[in-house]
């Protein structure tokens, strides 16, 4: 038989039953009671978030509201606290530098593990605390707090920041990016689907919009058809001429146009330009060697060997003019992937131009300087080689390596850390004294090496930066 638990009133000469409560809803109510006693663990919280600046910048009444009040209760719900223990944590919280020291490593971070000898101190339910605690985010004079923030500036010497999420007296501003975050705040990276296109046709008129390339094809398709048609006739006709080389000539011919419109309406024409120039050869051949002026005159021979060179021809313009775009409403990832992930025969120095394009914020000529200059060192003829034979992790890593260093240009954040929100732990990359050159490679050896899943959607909602989730633990 499970226990119950009796509630009183005491009016001085009698008490009076108010009700019974079973055990879990007893703890609850006993830990309130205790919490909200003078000097209790209540109290503690609150001068530990002041402690921490998440007064500072709001009014009392949301401080109340939207930090102190919802911090009370995640805690109370999940947790017995042992408020003198708690007190030590508020009386030593400046020498609580695991934060720090995890940081300065520079690498992996596990929040739990580095709270935990913290938290376990005064909290029956620690695991949950810290749980609880990091899934906590508000938005606050209009400033969003995300994930961990409050947290780690509880029981760590972290306090809220002034730019960054939190701050150390030691390292400076650090943001947070939790799972799917993006690094940017300023010009719109799809400013770059206007530009790159048109760039590189300029640079290689096989390069063309997609518009473009579908005339070509429209005019492949047309004279397919009249070339298809005539022969068709001239198969006809040449039955009336047995013991002539004509009609197995022009079912040779006719057989060859069938292989090529195969290849015209597969999706990847350009890599069998080979093949189609093998087959455009062996019907030359063949149409040359056609008795057809002794039988049907010069005219109809002319006009033989013309549908046959416009046929190629505009096969080969078809060809050769690649699309860059997908479909009719290009993404950013599709321009990814055709501008960078395709051998568009242009020298490394232009490519470096298409990508200072991708550069998601305003930054003057000498900073651009410095990333062409990273860039060139990162895109080595073997790199080159492997991004045209579609290696899309790299191509990947790059644009996150700009758009994360031109992020922390224009913010002054000393560290980012991107977050794992499920297994609470993450990465810092820290922004030293280096050259935004080297920080460039740096980033870009860790987003390749350090268990980076990047997501380069972007669409008008969500134009800031590409989407980065550190996944490696």
């Amino acid at each position: 038989m499970s226990k119950k638990f009796n509630f009183y009133v005491d009016n001085g000469s009698s008490k009076e039953l108010i009700g019974s409560l079973g055990k879990d809803d007893y703890s609850f109510i006993s830990r309130l009671i205790k919490s909200k006693s003078k000097g209790g663990s209540n109290d503690i919280i609150d001068d530990i978030l002041r402690a921490a600046g998440w007064d500072k910048g709001i009014t009392e009444a949301e401080y109340k509201r939207s930090v102190f009040g919802p911090v009370t209760s995640i805690i109370h719900e999940c947790s017995d606290v042992y408020h003198h223990r708690l007190k030590q944590i508020l009386d030593h919280k400046n020498r609580h530098t695991a934060f720090n020291d995890a940081l300065q490593s520079g690498r992996h971070i596990s929040i739990s593990d580095m709270l935990m000898p913290i938290v376990s101190t005064s909290f029956s339910h620690p695991e949950a605390v810290i749980r609880n605690l990091y899934e906590y985010s508000v938005t606050l004079a209009r400033i969003g707090v995300g994930k961990g923030e409050i947290l780690i500036s509880m029981f760590t010497n972290a306090k809220k920041g002034k730019t960054g999420d939190l701050f150390l007296a030691e390292i400076g501003e650090i943001e947070i990016k939790g799972t799917k975050g993006r690094p940017g705040r300023g010009r719109n990276v799809l400013n770059s689907l206007k530009h790159i296109p048109s760039e590189m046709a300029e640079w290689n008129l096989n390069v063309k919009t997609g518009i473009l390339v579908r005339t070509c094809y429209t005019a492949a398709y047309k004279t397919e058809g009249e070339i298809i048609n005539y022969l068709n006739d001239m198969v006809h006709k040449a039955a009336y001429y047995p013991g002539c080389q004509l009609l197995s000539g022009f079912i040779q011919i006719k057989s060859g146009i069938e292989i090529v419109s195969e290849y015209l309406h597969a999706s990847n024409l350009n890599k069998q330009i080979e093949k189609v120039r093998e087959v455009e050869k062996r019907i030359i051949d063949i149409s040359e060697s056609l008795p057809a002026v002794k039988f049907f005159g010069k005219a109809q021979k002319g006009r033989i060997d013309n549908l046959i060179r416009s046929y190629f021809s505009s096969v080969g313009s078809a060809a050769l003019a690649r699309d860059i775009e997908n479909d009719h409403e290009m993404s950013f990832n599709s321009l990814v992937k055709n501008a960078f992930l395709v051998d568009w025969g242009l020298d490394v120095e232009v490519i470096i131009e298409l990508l200072i394009f991708v550069v998601n914020e305003d930054l003057d000529e000498d900073t651009l300087n410095e990333f062409r200059k990273g860039l060139t060192d990162i895109l080595t003829p073997e790199r080159l080689e492997a991004m045209h034979r579609g290696d899309y992790k790299t191509i990947k890593a790059l644009i996150a390596s700009i758009h994360t260093v031109a992020y922390q240009i224009v913010t002054g954040f000393t560290t980012v850390i991107w977050m794992n929100d499920k297994d609470l732990c993450g990465y810092p990359m820290i922004f030293n004294k280096m050259s935004t050159s080297s920080h460039l490679r740096a980033k870009f050896v860790q987003f390749m090496t350090k268990g980076f899943n990047i997501d380069p959607n972007i669409d008008a909602q969500s134009a800031t930066g590409v989407q980065i989730s550190y996944t490696q633990h």
